[in-house]
């Protein structure tokens, strides 16, 4: 698979969430091509839906520990995901696209890119060498503190030129996320990065911006919700494509990799 993708072209990873079947990772990821398609500008793309097992029936009583188990199965699956991106072309920028679980995926993956152990396990093969990566989460099921330095993922953002978090104080599922056991914390889809993970992200808060988008999404959670709104695919236009990489072969800052048109009126940026 990786031989054939056509180098200098971008390539955006989409990884889906918790509770998600086959089939329908399969529907959804045909309709996120289409979505990013539609802002091309007749730019190329590569699309590569990333699947990890997730799907289990929601049953109310062990809705708790299904979620703590598919989370750490989220991660676990990162190896897969660090080792899937070594073999892409080094010509080939990369988008990782997270929804819920999927961003912890990617987390768990860019933190062994980094450097760091994810449950132990390390990936020294999968090093993080140079390639422009730029990362965008959706409703992300993880607490919002576990990017910062000495944290779960702390080595994550060493191997991410930016990132550029959707955050929802309206998301249902996310409301609940504290109360998966205590001292759990709240969710980053949910309270973006706060003024103290800034604190403690120190210069690498400047790779990271929150955009509000509970104006669009209202009270929802999955994936399909997103993949209505046009502006969102605007939004998240320039991580996908590149165009600066393109153009004059240099990456951009977080702040110039999200400005788009004005004419889109996409939502305001959350100072970040």
């Amino acid at each position: 698979m990786c031989q054939s993708l056509l180098p200098n072209v971008p390539v955006c990873i989409y990884v889906h969430g918790s509770f998600v079947t086959s089939s329908e990772t399969e529907h959804q990821a045909a309709k996120t091509h289409r979505w990013l398609r539609s802002v091309s500008r007749g730019q190329s793309l590569q699309i590569i839906n990333f699947m990890w097992p997730s799907s289990r029936p929601i049953v109310i009583p062990t809705v708790n520990l299904d979620v703590n188990l598919l989370g750490r199965r989220a991660a676990r699956n990162g190896w897969y995901l660090a080792e899937l991106i070594r073999h892409i072309p080094r010509e080939c920028p990369v988008c990782l696209i997270g929804h819920s679980h999927g961003c912890r995926a990617i987390a768990s993956a860019l933190h062994l890119m980094g450097g760091g152990s994810v449950q132990g396990v390390t990936h020294p093969s999968a090093r993080f060498k140079g390639r422009p990566i730029r990362t965008v989460f959706a409703a992300s099921a993880m607490r919002h503190d576990w990017l910062n330095p000495g944290e779960r993922y702390g080595n994550a953002l060493c191997a991410t030129g930016c990132l550029i978090n959707l955050k929802n104080r309206h998301d249902p599922a996310l409301l609940l996320y504290p109360l998966r056991h205590a001292f759990a914390g709240h969710a980053l889809g949910s309270t973006g990065f706060t003024n103290g993970d800034k604190r403690d992200l120190q210069v690498w808060s400047r790779k990271v911006q929150d955009y509000d988008v509970e104006q669009l999404i209202g009270v929802g959670h999955m994936w399909p919700r997103f993949l209505q709104h046009q502006r969102l695919a605007w939004l998240i236009r320039n991580f996908v494509y590149f165009p600066e990489v393109r153009s004059n072969g240099r990456t951009a800052s977080c702040d110039q990799t999200a400005s788009i048109a004005d004419d889109h009126r996409i939502p305001s940026p959350v100072s970040g």
